[in-house]
């Protein structure tokens, strides 16, 4: 995959469904079908996909990172928290 632009006038939303990780400490996470959407500066997730479901988090990705390791995925929030997520084949 390449890399991405800052947003620009034709930015759009992305959204879809991976497996958010869960538990904390040194244990092996959890992981729970979570819908993610991606905006411009936010990632939000929800229980579901459904537009009534209840929004569990809001990530601000202002100042943070995004990395990628083969089906996992990492997001630092700009005060350094870690959220990772994964897509299983």
């Amino acid at each position: 995959g390449g890399g991405g632009g800052g947003g620009g006038g034709n930015y759009t939303s992305k959204e879809g469904t991976l497996e958010k990780a869960g538990g904390k400490g040194g244990r092996k996470p959890s992981y729970k079908k979570r819908h993610f959407k991606l905006a411009k500066n936010t990632l939000t997730y929800a229980a579901s996909a459904k537009p009534d479901a209840k929004v569990l988090g809001i990530i601000q990705l202002s100042g943070g990172s995004v990395k990628q390791t083969g089906e996992n995925v990492t997001v630092v929030d700009s005060q350094g928290r870690k959220n990772g997520a994964h897509a299983p084949t």
